[in-house]
């Protein structure tokens, strides 16, 4: 197993614990509190300081672990959740409101913290180029796609080890779980993994795209409408109302939460490319939006006149199918209550799975193209701000108004999401291409250099590996590492073990360079097809990078760029651009450049090294202007 392989396979795990601890301290704090005679409304306060410390960590926690390293960070994460439950491992008389308030901060700042790490050290892991870029869709898609599951498995943990060992012990096994995961994954990361170079500025956090901001509104809405009625009011229900014990009331948020996380996973199955092809637009977030806000209102109904409408929908339904229905007839309350709220909940979680799907899709087709990072991250600060205000009126609004009232607060929120859909663009490549036609009017206005920096790495364009053609053992290896070999040179000799079977010569092709030798060791037996050499030729490294397709108008070959390799930033060097791949990578988007290296250059193969494109259409903003009266408004 590869260095980054495993360095990846241990940042997954690491995360994947957390965010269990996280799932069942949440379960934890809501069931045990309410047992202690908290009020709904404390124990919605006991969350305060976890969503709004969280949101202060998305807005620093990139700057922090630029500084320090992200795979610090994550441990930072972890060593602060493990001083959260061992801080209410207390007697119950410390365990006051402002105290445990403090715990959750800290549970909060390591949540946000230990998820920013996790998916940004997954980035370094990589590489970089249009393989990294692929490498990163499939690894990201895993360490993302189990969150949700292992979230909702947490809260079922959190019951099930506060019935089966109390309050204390649980808090104790849960936090020396998450310090031996975090003793491992210190010692097998390396101290360097996630180091990160760029910073942004602070301001650049904020968004300046219309689009973004009312999408972001939107969403802010969408997650309040989830967590009033999902963080206190309906685990406090379900125990206090219906008499659900611990475990119970944990499997059913375990199973609603892994359930959404699969309808989320699944919903570009479910939402159609309209006829030209293109993907979920603000329209479907609207109507998405309006279907989901008749189910938290439907169950409001439901609960409040389904015992008085059930004896005569019972006395129609056996009238008129002469089925007997007396089991219904006979149903309690409590029982009628129980199926609407669980029928209802479960239809709210695959109507909300897709609406949050549409949203993850609309807030990267509006991103700039160069702000795509900040733009999420101001995106993903509205769904904190939403948890946090679900979370604060969960507790409020349960107290005061009961379930019935969640839930009609729900369907506000759903409907003020909706209102600020209106203002979304009809179709997913508007925003971008308003984007497009302002910065080329501008362009147009104001012509001017054009710069795009973006990273390279030194690859050679003509490669040769020699494999072992017969099973033998090796002898008379001549050369090693960074040996200058001719063509048709020996390089080894296989001595086969039949011996029936003729020595046999493996020769260099071409005139090149040894890049790595895997058979030198004299005597040593390989197999068939054994890979033995790998040669390049030194005059065909080059400098290859990728630049987002949108940003490639006017680069072809022949255009100068300047390089500036890492062990000397300070003596830039300019190179010729030699080639441009003809069409864009179909998993990033991005096209690919090759600059040619002077020959015999003192670099070697994987170096890495920051590259300046001036862009040709610099200077022909008029040439340019005729493009806004084609793009689409």
């Amino acid at each position: 197993m590869n260095t980054n392989t495993r360095n990846y396979l241990t940042v997954t795990a690491g995360y994947w614990a957390f965010t269990i601890t996280d799932g069942a301290i949440r379960m934890l704090v809501v069931l045990y509190f309410h047992q202690l005679g908290y009020s709904p409304f404390e124990v919605a306060m006991l969350f305060l300081f976890y969503e709004v410390f969280g949101i202060v960590t998305n807005l620093v926690g990139g700057w922090l672990g630029s500084r320090i390293g992200l795979n610090l960070t994550m441990h930072i994460g972890m060593g602060l959740q493990v001083i959260a439950l061992t801080m209410l491992t207390v007697p119950d008389a410390w365990l006051g409101v402002v105290y445990v308030m403090a715990a959750q901060a800290l549970s909060g700042i390591a949540k946000d913290l230990n998820k920013m790490s996790a998916k940004a050290t997954v980035k370094t892991l990589t590489g970089e180029g249009a393989a990294g870029e692929s490498k990163l869709f499939k690894y990201v898609a895993v360490l993302t796609g189990s969150k949700n599951a292992l979230k909702g498995a947490g809260f079922f943990v959190g019951a099930a080890l506060l019935q089966g060992f109390g309050f204390r012990n649980a808090l104790f096994i849960l936090a020396g779980g998450l310090f031996l995961v975090m003793i491992i994954t210190i010692a097998l990361l390396s101290s360097g993994v996630g180091k990160l170079k760029e910073k942004a500025k602070f301001t650049q956090v904020f968004s300046n795209t219309p689009a973004i901001n009312w999408l972001s509104g939107a969403r802010f809405f969408l997650f309040g409408a989830r967590d009033i009625w999902f963080v206190v009011a309906l685990p406090v229900f379900l125990y206090d109302v219906l008499g659900w014990e611990y475990t119970a009331v944990g499997a059913f948020l375990a199973l609603w939460v892994i359930g959404y996380g699969f309808v989320q996973a699944g919903a570009p199955a479910l939402i159609r490319p309209n006829k030209l092809g293109q993907g979920p637009s603000g329209r479907t977030a609207l109507l998405g939006a309006l279907v989901l806000a008749l189910i938290p209102a439907g169950i409001a109904l439901g609960m409040t006149q389904g015992p008085q409408v059930t004896p005569v929908l019972v006395s129609w339904l056996t009238e008129v199918t002469g089925a007997d229905l007396v089991w219904m007839a006979t149903a309690t309350a409590a029982e009628i209550q129980s199926a609407v709220l669980i029928g209802g909940l479960m239809l709210f979680g695959i109507a909300f799975a897709i609406n949050s799907a549409v949203h993850s899709y609309l807030i990267l087709a509006y991103a700039d193209a160069d702000k795509v990072a900040l733009n999420v991250g101001f995106y993903y600060m509205a769904n904190a701000g939403g948890r946090l205000a679900g979370t604060v009126l969960s507790g409020l609004i349960y107290q005061t108004q009961g379930l019935e009232g969640c839930l009609w607060w729900s369907t506000g929120f759903v409907l003020a999401a909706a209102l600020l859909s209106l203002w979304l663009p009809r179709t997913p490549q508007t925003a971008s291409a308003n984007a497009l036609t302002r910065t080329i009017a501008q362009t147009a206005a104001f012509p001017q250099p054009a710069f795009v920096d973006v990273n390279a790495h030194v690859e050679a364009t003509r490669l040769a590996e020699l494999y072992a053609p017969i099973a033998g053992r090796a002898q008379g290896c001549s050369v090693r590492e960074g040996d200058t070999v001719s063509a048709g040179q020996v390089l080894l000799r296989i001595l086969p073990i039949d011996a029936d079977t003729a020595e046999h010569q493996v020769r260099a092709p071409w005139d090149g360079s040894v890049a790595r030798a895997y058979a030198r060791v004299e005597g040593r037996e390989v197999k068939a097809q054994t890979l033995l050499f790998e040669l390049f030729d030194p005059d065909s490294l080059v400098l290859r990078f990728s630049i987002e397709g949108s940003r490639t108008l006017g680069l072809t070959p022949g255009q100068r760029v300047q390089a500036r390799f890492d062990g000397a930033p300070a003596n830039p060097i300019e190179l010729t651009r030699t080639r441009a791949w003809p069409a864009l990578e179909p998993e990033t988007g991005q096209r690919i450049f090759e600059a040619q290296l002077p020959e015999r250059a003192d670099v070697a193969i994987g170096m890495a090294a920051q590259v300046r494109v001036e862009s040709a259409v610099a200077g022909q903003g008029p040439a340019l202007t005729t493009l806004t009266d084609t793009m689409p408004t």
